[in-house]
């Protein structure tokens, strides 16, 4: 057994000094403080590169066709906890890390393409149309984790487990009363939206109403000036028209007031100078100039 085990280390050994070998930032380093501290880990860490085992040369020679060497460096860790420990900032290495829930932590032990054997052909064909390497198989722990088997399967490729109780469970089934309540609660919230939009549409179509009103009383108003307008102008050119001719009217009774006044002067002048009248008012008029208008006439 002791053999057995140093055959291990030996092995594990040479496998770290290939990744020493790929100057992946230090990642063997960080492999051995894992070792040296493996009780303050949760679950095992892994790394591809100290982990696979091939089968022959050519198979080794496929595989790093296919797998990159960043990926075959990669830190595997089994809850985020695990892998802050191992990739805080206080440490020197900079790793390429990430988070792979452990499914056999659940209970999981096996897939459902693992349940019977058949051609690849046919295995392929059922793969294809039941998805059957994705539907993992669990005991009975697996019934009493149904959370968090639900919690880590989200955003997965897994959508369906069987137990041994050989029922099919939703690993991401929704719960339907919160997604019954959500849904009612974004209704309310968008007819409340809808009425406050319908009751701003409302508020501007009435001032949009009276704005129009306004715009009717105004036009009237408008109308009715301009007519009242072209009234006085009418009235004011009928006028004009009249104090005009009263202007002519007038400036021909001047005339003749003048003409007779006039005239009247002469008439005065000539009775003084031919008759020795004085005044032609009677209240002035002495006894004998009274007389003499009468005998004129």
């Amino acid at each position: 057994l002791r053999d057995e085990e140093k055959r291990v280390e030996q092995v594990m050994e040479g496998r770290v000094r290939v990744l020493e070998n790929m100057r992946c930032n230090m990642a063997d380093e960080a492999w051995r403080w894992y070792q040296a501290n493996r009780d303050r880990f949760q679950h095992p860490v892994y790394v591809p590169i100290l982990h696979m085992t091939v089968t022959d040369a050519k198979a080794s020679m496929l595989l790093e066709n296919l797998i990159g060497v960043r990926d075959l460096a990669m830190f595997i860790f089994g809850c985020k906890e695990d892998e802050t420990l191992l990739t805080d900032r206080r440490h020197n290495w900079k790793l390429n890390s990430t988070v792979v829930n452990p499914s056999l932590g659940f209970g999981f032990t096996r897939f459902a393409v693992d349940l019977f054997t058949a051609p690849d052909v046919v295995k392929q064909y059922l793969c294809n149309v039941a998805r059957l390497h994705q539907v993992p198989i669990g005991s009975s722990r697996s019934n009493e984790l149904y959370d968090e088997i639900k919690s880590a399967f989200v955003n997965t490729s897994y959508k369906l487990y069987l137990t041994d109780r050989l029922e099919m469970l939703s690993a991401n089934k929704p719960n339907l009363d919160q997604a019954r309540a959500a849904l009612k609660e974004t209704k309310v919230v968008a007819c409340k939206e809808v009425h406050e939009v319908a009751l701003r549409v409302l508020q501007k179509l009435e001032k949009l109403r009276k704005i129009c009103v306004e715009e009717s009383f105004l036009r009237l108003a408008l109308k009715s000036l301009r007519e009242e307008l072209s009234k006085v102008g009418e009235k004011s050119h009928d006028l004009e028209h009249k104090l005009q001719e009263e202007l002519t009217l007038m400036e021909g009774r001047l005339t003749v007031f003048r003409s007779a006044k006039e005239h009247l002067k002469i008439a005065t002048d000539h009775l003084y100078e031919y008759c020795g009248l004085k005044t032609l008012d009677a209240r002035k008029m002495t006894t004998e100039e009274k007389k003499i208008p009468k005998m004129l006439a």
